[in-house]
């Protein structure tokens, strides 16, 4: 995951992309949202925000002996908490948690009887995320 974002006002405005890949499956999203950075003290900051935008997913798909790889997009909301503790003056370790949603997922790629063949697309997920911030929380 990569984040940029602007302080205006109180608030932390930008935009972040991310991708996770669960070996054959790949989902990448480029999402704009907004985080509200709260002081809990000198070094700690909490930081609790929210995304809106798209994503793409990408799984195998077999017909027959023919083996492709399908591509859906949809869109994409997020939520998120974490916190930061400052080691530097721009850089804070980072440690959160986000839960997503993908509101058109599965895809339903064909209907042999009564059964549908999805693509295999969570309509949700929840993610940790560990790291170095770089920049103001």
């Amino acid at each position: 995951r990569a984040a940029a974002c602007v302080r205006v006002g109180p608030l932390c405005a930008g935009a972040s992309a991310r991708m996770l890949s669960a070996d054959p499956r790949r989902s990448y999203d480029v999402l704009a949202g907004v985080d509200l950075p709260i002081a809990l003290g000198r070094r700690i900051t909490l930081i609790t925000g929210a995304g809106v935008g798209a994503g793409w997913f990408e799984a195998p798909y077999a017909m027959g002996e023919a083996v492709s790889t399908v591509t859906t997009t949809g869109l994409r909301i997020d939520g998120h908490i974490s916190l930061a503790v400052s080691v530097a003056r721009y850089v804070s370790l980072h440690a959160g948690v986000s839960l997503g949603a993908s509101p058109q997922a599965p895809a339903v790629l064909e209907v042999d009887g009564d059964v549908p063949t999805t693509n295999g697309e969570p309509t949700g997920f929840f993610r940790g995320d560990i790291g170095l911030r770089i920049g103001a929380p």
